[in-house]
């Protein structure tokens, strides 16, 4: 009887285990650059899943082009990318930023790991008459994040972001 109970027990902890889920809020934490990045979990309004509702990141990319110019931005969007159990791929691309998130969240621990990529053309020299435009990438990278909480989502349309200030 005491082996029935044990294996029963043991059954209930993997199960508790499996069915953990991710856990609504705000994600924040740094790329191994040393730069910001935030996530929002929230649920899917078009599928009702959980999904990245919002995203905040800054980074740091070095431009071709043999100018020596490093480009420091950031960019808030709003992609409903619905989690696969606990893994998301979040790509957001317009015409003027392309950025690819992957991200394996632990629902035990409420933190999230992967890695993140952008790239984002930048005009050389700055100013209204530039003479040519440079393609900036900051190349693929650790990122690791923290649960911090729940936050409201900035509004944002689908589809639409915000450029965000330069910081440090």
């Amino acid at each position: 009887m005491k082996r029935l109970a044990a294996a029963a027990a043991l059954a209930a902890a993997f199960a508790t285990q499996a069915a953990a889920q991710v856990t609504a809020g705000t994600y924040a934490g740094t790329s191994a650059d040393g730069n910001s990045v935030t996530v929002y979990v929230g649920t899917d309004p078009y599928t009702n899943n959980t999904a990245i509702v919002g995203a905040a990141i800054y980074f740091t990319a070095p431009c071709h082009g043999g100018t020596g110019t490093v480009l420091v931005s950031g960019i808030g969007y709003d992609p409903n990318s619905d989690l696969t159990g606990n893994q998301v791929t979040v790509n957001f691309d317009e015409a003027n930023i392309a950025s690819t998130i992957t991200l394996t969240f632990n629902p035990t621990a409420n933190t999230a790991a992967g890695t993140i990529e952008t790239a984002a053309p930048d005009l050389y020299p700055a100013g209204v008459k530039p003479k040519k435009a440079l393609l900036c990438v900051s190349k693929k990278q650790p990122v690791s994040l923290t649960y911090a909480g729940m936050s409201k989502v900035p509004a944002l349309r689908p589809g639409e972001a915000n450029r965000l200030a330069a910081h440090r």
